[in-house]
């Protein structure tokens, strides 16, 4: 999200969040080649958590892992995490 001077609102740049988005994943997915597909060995070597490791691999944004989509909640999406 960032913010439009000019009207006082936030305003998300879906475009470049994607892209940055598929640049990230990309990185993941070249060092897990490099590191011999050990999650452990790409997260020491990328400074990132196994966590974030996985969501890569299996291509998941940070919303999905935690239960929310575009709609909102999903119905069985934990109440703390609404």
């Amino acid at each position: 999200v960032l913010p439009n001077r000019a009207h006082g609102t936030d305003v998300v740049k879906a475009g470049a969040a994607t892209s940055l988005q598929r640049a990230a994943t990309q990185t993941v997915l070249q060092a897990f080649d490099r590191c011999g597909h050990s999650v452990s060995r790409t997260s020491r070597n990328l400074g990132i958590s196994r966590t974030t490791v996985y969501r890569h691999l299996h291509g998941e944004t940070r919303d999905e892992a935690r239960g929310l989509s575009r709609e909102g909640p999903t119905p069985d999406t934990p109440a703390d995490a609404r």
